[in-house]
């Protein structure tokens, strides 16, 4: 969900985005990592854990709207500047 693409889709250009999930799945990644480095072993399909996909609308609200992902883009921004640097 790039920022443009979040601008065009609140400009009703584009009517949805398809959103995955990247920080939640590596959220999921270092949590299953703690827990093998606890002892915890993990078998068949535990080594993939099914996330949620968004469809994100203008009208959306949280994680299926545009603006849970313009804040991600802005508290990025503040802490390591812009992203065309």
């Amino acid at each position: 969900t790039s920022e443009d693409n979040l601008h065009a889709l609140i400009a009703g250009e584009i009517d949805a985005i398809v959103s995955t999930p990247y920080y939640e799945a590596g959220y999921v990644g270092m949590e299953m990592l703690d827990r093998i480095l606890k002892g915890e072993t993990f078998e068949g399909d535990a080594w993939q854990p099914t996330l949620p996909t968004y469809i994100v609308t203008a009208d959306g609200t949280g994680k299926n709207g545009p603006d849970f992902y313009l804040d991600q883009y802005a508290r990025a921004e503040a802490l390591f500047g812009p992203a065309d640097q």
